[in-house]
């Protein structure tokens, strides 16, 4: 229904073979508003579902006027779970922009039929499920169907960190029969806790371990590892 000011005539209809001797008020007139509607739509899905801490996944996000009148102020957002961020939008003409845990969107123009289509890629930060949450709306016009305002796609991030390993030896160079201290550091660069971090190395031939300082790892020798 278009938003406008409509006259809706009304008539008195007599009843009687008697003169109606006041005819000027036969007959009246009412003015109705009728306020812009909307139906704004939007869904959301996304590639893999599947990842692992550090990996990435493509979310698409259609905005659609579903029906009704132009709209000029259509607004879309994305709820972010503390598991998932944003990486990129591709391309970004809506101008979005995030803040916190929310994604948002530039006003834009829309009339019956048309969309943007929206396309983020996000990074999973920690494992676990994480849902993400679209929505669209108008900021001034009315929408008579709110059930298809919002979608939302769920992930399963499994465990996965980056374990990394720094050997220094001290010193670098030694003669026959001297002696150097090798120097291991780990470190769990990004992802998930490990709970189960392992270090393990293999001297080459000619080099014998002959002691285990700052053991806090709990390493043993064994033979020549």
């Amino acid at each position: 229904t278009r938003s406008n000011l409509c006259t809706v005539p009304s008539a008195a209809i007599a009843r009687s073979a008697a003169i109606d001797t006041v005819s000027n008020n036969n007959s009246a007139t009412a003015s109705v508003v009728i306020d812009a509607s909307a139906d704004l739509g939007v869904e959301v899905s996304a590639a893999p579902l599947r990842l692992r801490s550090g990996e990435t996944s493509v979310v698409t996000a259609p905005v659609k006027h579903m029906a009704g009148d132009p709209v000029v102020d259509a607004l879309f957002s994305l709820n972010l779970p503390a598991a998932l961020s944003v990486v990129s939008v591709e391309p970004n003409s809506l101008g979005c922009a995030v803040s916190g845990s929310a994604l948002t969107c530039a006003a834009q123009s829309l009339s019956a039929g048309q969309n943007h289509a929206l396309r983020f890629t996000v990074r999973a930060l920690r494992s676990g499920a994480a849902t993400l949450i679209s929505a669209a709306r108008s900021a001034s016009t009315v929408d008579p169907v709110a059930a298809n305002n919002g979608a939302a796609v769920s992930f399963t991030v499994d465990p996965a960190a980056d374990l990394g390993v720094r050997l220094i030896a001290s010193p670098a160079a030694v003669t026959a029969g001297g002696t150097a201290e090798l120097t291991a550091t780990v470190t769990n660069n990004t992802g998930d806790a490990a709970m189960d971090a392992a270090l393990s190395w293999r001297l080459p031939t000619g080099i014998t371990a002959t002691s285990v300082a700052s053991n806090a790892l709990g390493c043993a020798l064994q033979g020549n590892n």
